[in-house]
């Protein structure tokens, strides 16, 4: 079994989740994070189960694609999740695809509250 990073503290799980629907039906939920009480911008959670717990698993997106990297760091607000969404789906065939993308691009678990 992998070894993961420990928990960060200054990360907090937001409330809101994005769905990302790929063309094979399959499907993520991506959760936001706050650093600090600011919202960061380049990561996403993605919540699983592990030895029976509930945990997320936070990744940093700028490290999947250089190019969502770049367009996160422009855009709005408003506009990160549809750029989140639109990059793993163009980029990735399948649910599977991309959460082994995420897994390799992991800083953090943190526990599911």
């Amino acid at each position: 079994m992998a070894a993961y990073p420990a928990p960060t503290r200054s990360l907090q799980l937001a409330d809101d989740t994005t769905p990302v629907v790929f063309c094979d039906g399959s499907r993520l939920e991506l959760r936001r994070l706050t650093q600090y009480g600011q919202p960061a911008r380049m990561l996403r959670a993605l919540p699983t189960q592990r030895a029976g717990r509930a945990i997320a698993t936070v990744v940093d997106l700028g490290k999947l694609s250089r190019d969502l990297d770049n367009e996160l760091r422009l855009a709005a607000d408003r506009d990160a999740d549809g750029l989140v969404m639109f990059t793993l789906r163009q980029r990735y065939a399948n649910a599977n695809e991309a959460r082994a993308a995420m897994a390799r691009h992991t800083i953090a678990i943190l526990p599911e509250a």
